[in-house]
């Protein structure tokens, strides 16, 4: 089965819940579309962390043997800096425990660590030579979830089409597939935390024209429900890409700090926010920048901003100028009187909003061109258009 890959991530499968176990089982997962269109989740677990220890002393090396994270040393001939160095291959458990140990063994010791700072999916993508597009062979699991459990590798923790437990994988030559693409929206209420509307617009990118385009709305005066249709909205329409303009800034994080307001118990917010393909909570890793499993968010403000370079930036100037129309009129500072006397009237500038945001990224043509950069440098297309230059030069 061949497919897109669209992102990577990993869970790890402990003892405790699988006493068949004798170390931890790290799963890798794999999402894309495949080349027939379908969403597609595929796992494969014969990849462990590892990182090399350049002339580690007999002590040092008794130590790590005795340590339980540590599940093998293997000794091998690498290269350094032109001469021929014996090194230790040192493999843990767990991928999150190799900084730590490259520190210790590294600044504590004064050992020369190697391949210790490379995020452990590049790592399996480099070692096993695969690339943006990947043929895998292995057993079909089913179909889609709607929601996740909380262990074990079966269909239930996945909401794609395919869930594909993998025996082999190979790269295989470039292939385009169309990505399907969600634009959202919100409007609120500024003398308090209230989201009148979610507007939303669907479709497959590059768009053939804006009939293409469907689009709706999400409303619901109780805010729990309006954010529980919300996630379960994103379940069900299972997009590959998130966008709307301005969403990193703003909608992401109005959504983010309303669901921590909302719901008490952490177990509802990562429920709530379980917008992945794993059903894992949107994540916020820093400024502007969320991160989802197995989807890609891209901001079209931010797209439009590095690809066009307009002298405005607003999305009502944007418009103007690339489709000859703008927002519908309506003054944002106003949503809460307009909402209890025209509530039709802000839905429908929801919606238009979501709809013009979709239609500029697929103006930009960002998700064409950094698929062809992802062929190119053999990265998902997630690190391909939201990675830096130097993750794409590394690769």
């Amino acid at each position: 089965m061949k497919f897109r890959l669209i992102s990577g991530s990993y869970h790890s499968v402990e003892p405790e819940s699988d006493p068949s176990l004798k170390e931890a089982k790290i799963v890798i997962e794999l999402y894309g579309r495949d080349d027939k269109g379908r969403s597609i989740t595929v796992l494969y677990h014969r990849f462990r962390p590892y990182f090399y220890v350049v002339d580690l002393t007999e002590d040092e090396r008794g130590a790590l043997e005795k340590d339980p994270e540590v599940v093998e040393m293997e000794e091998v001939e690498l290269e350094v800096k032109g001469v021929k160095r014996r090194a230790t291959k040192v493999y843990l458990q767990h991928p999150f425990k190799v900084p730590q140990y490259r520190d210790r063994l590294q600044d504590g010791e004064g050992f020369r660590v190697l391949a210790a700072d490379i995020p452990y999916i590049f790592r399996f993508l480099y070692d096993l030579d695969l690339g943006s597009t990947i043929e895998a062979e292995g057993v079909v699991l089913g179909g889609k979830a709607v929601d996740g459990s909380p262990a074990g590798d079966g269909v239930a923790r996945f909401n794609t089409d395919i869930v594909l437990y993998a025996d082999s994988l190979k790269d295989t030559r470039p292939f385009e597939v169309p990505l399907k693409v969600l634009s959202f929206d919100i409007e609120n209420f500024l003398k308090r935390r209230f989201i009148a509307t979610v507007g939303w617009s669907v479709a497959e990118l590059p768009l053939g024209g804006v009939e293409g385009i469907r689009k709706g709305s999400i409303e619901d005066d109780d805010q729990r429900a309006l954010l529980k249709k919300f996630r379960d909205f994103i379940i069900e329409e299972d997009p590959d890409v998130i966008t709307g303009y301005n969403i990193d800034g703003y909608d992401l994080e109005y959504l983010y700090d309303s669901v921590k307001e909302f719901f008490t118990s952490k177990v509802e917010r990562d429920h709530v926010l379980g917008w992945s393909r794993d059903f894992s909570p949107l994540s916020k890793r820093g400024y502007r920048n969320w991160k989802l499993h197995g989807r890609v968010i891209a901001d079209a403000w931010w797209n439009m901003k590095r690809e066009l370079k307009p002298k405005v930036e607003t999305l009502n100037y944007v418009s103007q100028m690339l489709f000859g129309e703008g927002k519908e009129e309506v003054d944002p500072l106003k949503i809460e009187e307009l909402w209890e006397k025209e509530r039709e009237r802000v839905i429908s500038y929801c919606i238009k909003d979501s709809e013009l945001a979709l239609r500029i990224l697929d103006y930009t043509d960002v998700l064409r061109k950094y698929t062809d950069i992802a062929n190119v440098a053999k990265l998902p297309l997630e690190d391909a258009l939201n990675g830096t230059t130097s993750v794409l030069i590394d690769s």
